[in-house]
């Protein structure tokens, strides 16, 4: 199986966020809890969001450039944010509106949808309208917890598609 140490490397992050949060809930707020936490959170997350994408079908669609303004937009409107210039909101909110709605119509149009894009689309959903409420001050990040659980399923979801594979592929 080509991708079984990538999973392999996941699932080792994925644990470690699991152990971090504990003990952070725990009582345990140190640098070690929130390391393993944070650290493997984000690493994980990254690792995971990088495979699904690779995976996907979304990179062979006409609306992949479209998604990609969305993120320079957003981007370009962070970057002014930190600077306190005028409109960036606006540029945020745009370009996170282009990236939700390239998303949304390319689940639409596509032809077979299985439960891995459903919780792809929920996951897209939940963590733009967690920048939103941020950027305007409505909830604080305990609601990132969602998105990051989100992502967390489809990425378990999709190792999960690709050992049945694997397994099918072997008889």
């Amino acid at each position: 199986m080509p991708l079984k140490y990538f999973f392999f490397v996941i699932g080792v992050l994925f644990i470690s966020t699991i152990i971090g949060s504990i003990l952070f809930a725990l009582g345990y707020r140190n640098d070690f809890s929130f390391i393993l936490a944070e650290g493997g959170n984000s690493i994980g997350l990254l690792l995971g969001f990088w495979m699904l994408v690779l995976n996907g079908s979304l990179l062979k669609t006409k609306y992949l450039l479209l998604i990609i303004m969305g993120f320079g937009l957003s981007l370009i409107g962070g970057l002014i944010k930190v600077l306190h210039w005028n409109y960036a909101n606006i540029l945020v909110i745009l370009g996170t509106c282009i990236v939700l709605f390239s998303y949304l119509v390319s689940f639409i149009n596509k032809r077979e949808k299985r439960h891995l894009d459903i919780l792809k689309l929920i996951w897209v959903i939940a963590y733009l309208g967690n920048i939103i409420s941020h950027l305007f001050h409505i909830s604080s990040n305990d609601y990132a917890i969602i998105s990051i659980t989100i992502l967390w399923l489809a990425i378990i979801d999709f190792i999960v598609l690709e050992v049945k594979k694997e397994e099918v592929l072997e008889q």
